[in-house]
């Protein structure tokens, strides 16, 4: 495992302790699990699936930290070549008040790309802005679905379906 998923687990994890020890039936702290694709507007990549886990503060103002990466890697045009991201990122985010809400997030975002040959890794890292929109219904006060969709950068989208408690 390299070192930016080591520090991102090591992170989620952490938060994850915080935000489970300050949730009570009112808190305004929680935490998600989601799952998706990885869509690259490069002809060459094809689709790639993640997952990522979500910690957050707030109500229809938020913070939140999320951490995706590649569950299955993607296919390249290039014969046994495949592809995997990694993207840790901060939001702000606003959802708006009914129980079927809109959402909208801008942050900065951390990602790193990895094109696998033959066991030889070729790495690209990359610091810079990311936004998205979605919708969610809220099951309770506390629970959520939410499915958006996110601008990585200006190659790679991702579509996800997101659940939050």
């Amino acid at each position: 495992m390299n070192n930016l998923k080591k520090l991102s687990m090591l992170l989620c994890s952490t938060a994850l302790v915080f935000a489970t020890a300050a949730r009570g039936d009112d808190s305004a702290a929680y935490f998600g699990i989601k799952a998706g694709a990885l869509m690259p507007n490069v002809d060459e990549l094809e689709e790639a699936y993640i997952g990522g886990l979500t910690v957050g503060y707030g109500r229809a103002f938020a913070i939140e930290a999320e951490l995706t990466t590649t569950l299955f890697p993607g296919e390249t045009a290039l014969s046994d070549v495949e592809w995997d991201m990694t993207t840790l990122a901060l939001y702000g985010v606003y959802r708006s008040s009914a129980k079927v809400y809109f959402k909208l997030k801008a942050g900065a975002l951390h990602e790193q790309v990895t094109f696998n040959a033959a066991g030889v890794n070729l790495q690209n890292k990359e610091n810079g802005v990311s936004a998205g929109l979605g919708m969610g219904y809220r099951v309770d006060n506390q629970t959520r679905v939410e499915v958006e969709y996110t601008i990585v950068d200006e190659d790679i989208s991702m579509f996800t379906l997101g659940y939050l408690f």
